[in-house]
């Protein structure tokens, strides 16, 4: 079983839908999260006109790509097989970001192909429990865990991935997508 309760607290639409009644402005990442709380808490158009849409941005002369040969070089820094597939998974490490899907997967990819690493970027409430679980299904060598990053280190991390994974239960900001 998972190790968290999917269930809303009763309270959290309430306390949502306070805060942007009260607030003189509020700002959602999407106009589809306004289309939502349009939809699930009011089509008041004095309400609705206080809320700016304002969409996440990316640093793109920053957050750039790495060449093959730089994402080798990477692995090898990391004491990853440069040839390995890199799953990479940058977040927060909380139930709801279902980090334990990855694992899972990783468990029966395992058993058919060799040479796949999981990496995971991030701290969080479920950092033990995933340590437990990638060595209770036998993929510990497999997973390298690196805690909380910023910057450069950030970075590195993701050019060090050959591909990106987002198993969330629910992201109402999606600020990793």
């Amino acid at each position: 079983g998972l190790p968290y309760d999917n269930s809303t607290d009763e309270t959290f639409y309430e306390k949502e839908q306070r805060s942007v009644n009260g607030a003189d402005v509020s700002v959602f990442v999407s106009q589809s999260q306004k289309d939502d709380y349009r939809c699930f808490y009011t089509d008041d158009p004095a309400q609705l006109a206080k809320i700016r849409v304002i969409h996440n941005g990316v640093d793109t002369a920053f957050f750039t790509p790495a060449t093959d040969r730089k994402r080798r070089e990477l692995k090898l820094y990391h004491d990853i097989d440069p040839d390995d597939f890199v799953i990479g998974f940058v977040g927060r490490l909380d139930p709801i970001k279902a980090v334990d899907r990855i694992f899972h997967a990783l468990a029966k990819i395992k058993e058919k192909k060799k040479g796949v690493t999981v990496t995971i970027t991030g701290e969080g409430r479920s950092v033990k429990y995933l340590e437990g679980l990638s060595r209770g299904l036998g993929i510990g060598d497999n997973v390298h865990f690196y805690g909380f990053q910023t910057g450069s280190q950030l970075l590195r991390r993701y050019q060090m991935a050959d591909v990106g994974v987002v198993p969330s239960v629910l992201e109402t900001f999606g600020l990793c997508v």
